[in-house]
């Protein structure tokens, strides 16, 4: 699902530089990501993250002093599964706790946004590291108003579930 934390071994030949990285399947085979990527020299087990978008693409193992892709793997990504357990509504600075379940990727973050906060933006003043597990934990803004609580995939940089709450 997009969002999700994908670890799988690889066999290739590992020359210097040669990445593996989800692209879209219309990407140029002279274009790569390094944002997203697992370095060869690191291993066989690669750890990438889904695309934040549900659609196709592919993970590609690209030779870099060649600037080929020497293999394609097809991957289908889906929506993201998350939910937020979070309240419709709480007082002003008040300690929210609530469970939640997504994709839990590297260094994924809930916090509560301002809803003109864009999306690829995110906070961490008030935050909860997903790796800290479920229930988060948040204080409410003491300024009344409306409210987003976030998930945030950090890799993708985008939200992947947002919740409406009123201070």
């Amino acid at each position: 699902s997009a969002g999700s934390a994908l670890e799988f071994s690889w066999d290739g030949p590992n020359a210097p530089d040669d990445l593996i990285f989800i692209a879209a399947t219309d990407l140029p085979s002279n274009k790569y990501s390094m944002s997203n990527s697992h370095e060869t020299a690191k291993g066989s087990l690669a750890k990438l993250v889904a695309p934040a978008t549900a659609g196709r693409y592919e993970v590609r193992y690209l030779s870099y002093v060649n600037g080929a892709i020497l293999a394609r793997v097809p991957l289908q990504v889906t929506k993201a599964n998350v939910r937020l357990g979070t309240p419709k509504s709480v007082s002003p600075g008040s300690v929210l706790e609530f469970s939640w379940d997504g994709p839990n990727a590297p260094d994924d973050l809930i916090f509560i946004a301002a809803p003109d906060l864009p999306s690829n933006k995110y906070s961490m003043s008030n935050s909860h590291e997903t790796a800290k597990g479920s229930p988060a934990k948040l204080v409410a803004p003491a300024t009344a108003g409306r409210y987003e609580v976030r998930y945030f995939s950090y890799v993708n940089g985008a939200v992947l579930e947002k919740q409406v709450l009123f201070v």
